[in-house]
């Protein structure tokens, strides 16, 4: 997991935010994911925080463990 969050950071830092529209579409992607745990909001793939990591922008296959983000 620690792993993962770094990697997330690394992201952030280097691409900012995705607009509201590219979020919503990943947050959906998320919510219809089986490794969405929709009690505490969490991937149980890396353990993020899927209402924050969906606003990270930079490369989606990179940032989804299970590569289901189109963009």
């Amino acid at each position: 997991m620690a792993k993962s969050a770094l990697r997330t950071l690394g992201q952030a830092v280097n691409h900012g935010k995705v607009s509201s529209e590219i979020r919503e579409e990943r947050y959906e992607t998320c919510k219809n994911c089986p490794a969405f745990m929709s009690d505490s909001k969490r991937c149980s793939e890396c353990g993020c925080f899927m209402e924050a990591k969906t606003w990270v922008g930079g490369d989606p296959n990179s940032l989804c463990p299970l590569r289901k983000w189109e963009r």
